[in-house]
């Protein structure tokens, strides 16, 4: 909300100036105009407790800045009062939403920022993927020493060496494979 009202009151600036009221200033006023959303809209990517002090501090600049700007006739007298109000009620405002949300913090310690809520997100997603690699991989190591153990079981079952090479022709490349996966794993 800070950001909109800090963006009309820097338009009011350029309105002003091409209105003519008080006379035509230039950059100076257009100066003014720019600065006060150029200030204000980049908060929002800011923590909140930052971001509520610098449009704070925003607010009193601009304040004063038209304060002086009603002073050398830029503005009609009024000016100066409308903003004084809006400035009071705004920056208390603003120092309410601070100390409320420093009392929040304090008496909730799980409260986070966005942040904190992302990068927790991102840790259990971290975890979720080494847990399923985990398994992957005990899963994958079952299996080899399941093949292993049947292996050794075909080769003892009293068949003569004939019909286990026969049998070894019959499954192709497979044990061969497994042959030399496991002088590797031996070697290792």
């Amino acid at each position: 909300m800070e950001l909109q009202i800090l963006s009309f009151l820097g338009a009011i600036h350029w309105g002003m100036e091409y209105a003519g009221y008080g006379g035509y200033h230039s950059y100076r006023r257009y100066m003014i105009g720019v600065i006060a959303p150029a200030v204000a809209w980049p908060t929002i990517f800011m923590p909140v407790e930052y971001a509520l002090i610098t449009q704070f501090v925003a607010f009193n600049f601009l304040y004063f800045a038209d304060a002086r700007a009603t002073v050398r006739g830029w503005f009609p007298p009024w000016y100066s009062t409308y903003r004084f109000v809006l400035t009071f009620l705004v920056g208390a405002s603003i120092v309410v939403s601070l100390v409320g949300r420093g009392q929040i913090i304090k008496a909730d310690a799980n409260l986070r920022d966005p942040a904190g809520y992302l990068k927790q997100d991102r840790d259990m997603q971290w975890e979720a993927l080494e847990r399923e690699e985990k398994e992957r991989r005990a899963n994958m190591v079952a299996e080899d020493e399941g093949e292993e153990e049947e292996s050794d079981e075909s080769g003892d079952d009293g068949k003569d060496g004939e019909d286990s090479k026969s049998d070894d022709k019959k499954d192709g490349n497979k044990s061969e494979d497994k042959k030399d996966a496991k002088d590797d794993k031996e070697k290792k």
